[in-house]
């Protein structure tokens, strides 16, 4: 599926995703969340909330908010991108 995911023309959610796990990658977690939060709005406007995708951008930003100390927030994402 990942493969075939990645021959598809990028999406403006995977993009802003991409852009956000790349700062967070970086150990820039605040600067990442405001396009983590932006790719999870644009992913829960677009996406089946089963799709596999919405779960990377879940875990992503779970993960930057469990970054800038915000562990209570980053748990609630964190089970949500489990519950997929």
């Amino acid at each position: 599926f990942a493969a075939q995911r990645f021959a598809l023309p990028p999406r403006p959610a995977e993009m802003t995703w991409a852009f956000g796990q790349l700062l967070a990658a970086a150990g820039q977690f605040e600067e990442a969340l405001p396009y983590l939060e932006r790719a999870l709005e644009m992913g829960r406007a677009t996406l089946d909330a089963t799709d596999p995708r919405l779960a990377d951008f879940l875990s992503t930003h779970g993960l930057a908010l469990l970054g800038v100390g915000r562990a209570d927030a980053a748990i609630e994402q964190l089970s949500a991108s489990v519950a997929i």
